[in-house]
């Protein structure tokens, strides 16, 4: 046999170095982009870190303002069902508003929302009106002085009415029961 000569070890160095280089080359990138995309999670993870700990050290502000506003939501007694009561005050925003609603969906089943705040929420499908009426019938809901917050609100022009409206809105009503739920 023959001996290596010092050129072909070299080559053969050099050539293990080129595959080597290679296999980290075409390995390093997607772990790269790994290591890219973990450090801008860390950094969104860090953010929300800090704007909760910044939430959390103002306790007693939000604590305040929740003891200022817990008179505007009612009461009620627990298990008493507040569909006819909802309805009625959603009656008579359209009856002072002169806004006409097609349809109107059921309230939906009471979920708690927030700590002891329950919410529903009631479809108002097919509304028409004017500008000027849809107006006047949000400020009738303000004005009833019950927590009623409009989440949803579409509308379309009328095609075939010049300068009236249609569309559909959902209602979330918010309250609280005398006796906080057991969960």
């Amino acid at each position: 046999m023959s001996a290596i000569s010092t050129r072909e070890k070299r080559l053969a160095i050099a050539t293990v170095l080129v595959l080597c280089y290679a296999v980290i080359g075409f390995t390093a990138r997607g772990r790269i982009n790994t290591w890219k995309e973990l450090v801008e999670e860390a950094g969104e993870t860090q953010r929300e870190r800090f704007m909760r700990e910044s939430l959390i050290n103002r306790v007693e502000h939000w604590t305040g303002r929740y003891e200022e506003e817990r008179h505007l939501i009612k009461l009620y007694a627990q298990g008493v069902n507040l569909d006819t009561h909802w309805y009625k005050i959603l009656d008579d925003a359209i009856a002072a508003s002169g806004l006409s609603i097609s349809r109107r969906g059921r309230p939906t089943d009471e979920k708690i929302a927030v700590g002891d705040v329950c919410e529903i929420s009631i479809d108002c499908n097919d509304w028409r009106g004017t500008t000027e009426n849809l107006v006047r019938f949000l400020y009738e809901l303000h004005k009833a002085g019950v927590m009623l917050d409009v989440r949803k609100l579409f509308i379309r022009p009328e095609a075939r009415i010049p300068g009236s409206l249609n569309g559909n809105l959902t209602l979330f009503c918010a309250y609280m029961r005398e006796n906080k739920p057991a969960n």
